[in-house]
């Protein structure tokens, strides 16, 4: 038997979608050509990893529920290809037809296509660059995100916070370190400290089975986040060591200059 190892704060699907956004918002600040190739080139490595760690983990949980062999689940998760898991494993997952949005699957194949190309370069010309300039990364983040939305929301579970591109930081006292948290005990409390008001719906778990749910939802969220005019959740200093929600997770001067001397 192989021997495992296992981690905290190690979602391979948070890791893979909070590094898509990251190379995403890269891309657009680049200041030359060589720069923003580099980062489509991640955004697009990354987006197609996130997508089949993600298809991949809702099969293993639905393959352990089941009690199949860890051995035989390795198996059917190398078995089918990244287009199949797409194309069928949605039905398979939520127990009924569901077919992706065409917009969706277009862009999704658009990207792969690339990334293909990029992997295993054939061409004989240097047609891979014009390509890549036509690659919007705020679209390949948001198809990833709706993507997930929907999956989830037809296995009728809620989509988790980070898809909307906000994430927490402050763990083991460091202000600026990114970690995975959770919509209730995290998400919920962070918008009422953040005094967004959304769609009072009662209960945490009310509102999170309402807001949380659907891809309207998501649409509406993100809508709503997008008109915050800061970046990062207030500093409380009743709990300085309380994570806070932020967009720009990954800016570690911007973090610090925001916790008080």
């Amino acid at each position: 038997m192989t021997n495992e190892h296992w981690r905290f704060n190690s979602n391979i699907s948070w890791h893979y979608f909070c590094s898509a956004q990251y190379e995403s918002v890269k891309a657009k600040d680049a200041n030359n050509p060589f720069i923003k190739y580099h980062h489509l080139r991640s955004c697009i490595y990354f987006s197609i990893g996130c997508l089949e760690a993600f298809l991949n983990g809702l099969m293993r949980e639905k393959l352990e529920m089941e009690k199949i062999e860890n051995d035989a689940i390795q198996k059917i998760l190398r078995r089918d290809s990244l287009w199949e898991k797409i194309e069928e494993w949605p039905s398979e997952l939520s127990g009924k037809p569901v077919k992706l949005p065409e917009n969706i699957v277009s862009t999704i194949s658009k990207f792969r296509n690339v990334r293909n190309e990029i992997t295993h370069a054939k061409r004989r010309d240097h047609s891979i660059y014009a390509e890549l300039d036509t690659v919007n990364p705020d679209e390949i983040m948001d198809t990833l995100a709706r993507t997930i939305v929907i999956v989830l929301s037809e296995m009728k579970r809620p989509f988790p916070y980070w898809v909307l591109g906000w994430n927490y930081v402050g763990m083991n006292g460091n202000p600026a370190h990114p970690f995975e948290n959770n919509n209730l005990n995290g998400f919920v409390h962070s918008l009422r400290n953040m005094n967004i008001s959304f769609n009072n719906y009662g209960s945490d778990l009310t509102w999170e089975s309402r807001a949380m749910t659907s891809e309207h939802g998501y649409m509406e969220l993100k809508d709503v986040l997008s008109k915050v005019t800061f970046d990062i959740e207030p500093f409380h200093p009743t709990f300085p060591s309380k994570p806070r929600l932020t967009r720009r997770w990954w800016d570690v001067e911007f973090i610090k200059a925001s916790v008080p001397k």
